[in-house]
């Protein structure tokens, strides 16, 4: 992609993406590999856990209006 070509929009969009997948990330070892995470009560789990997935869906649309917006230039 050519910065100096794309819409500052579309720029904002990709880091944003980036930074998501990098939140994402960090929770799912959170998540999987954390100690503290074994620790905590189950409802807060159960709360960490709905979070990675929404964070997760949300990752996944925002992926897909990039690629329309790119297709569309």
């Amino acid at each position: 992609m050519d910065n100096n070509t794309t819409k500052p929009y579309l720029d904002r969009m990709h880091e944003e993406h980036k930074q998501l997948k990098e939140r994402i990330d960090k929770l799912a070892g959170f998540i999987h590999e954390s100690d503290i995470f074994k620790g905590l009560n189950r409802r807060k789990q159960i709360l960490m856990e709905q979070q990675f997935h929404a964070m997760a869906l949300y990752e996944h649309i925002l992926a897909e209006r990039i690629t329309i917006e790119e297709q569309d230039n």
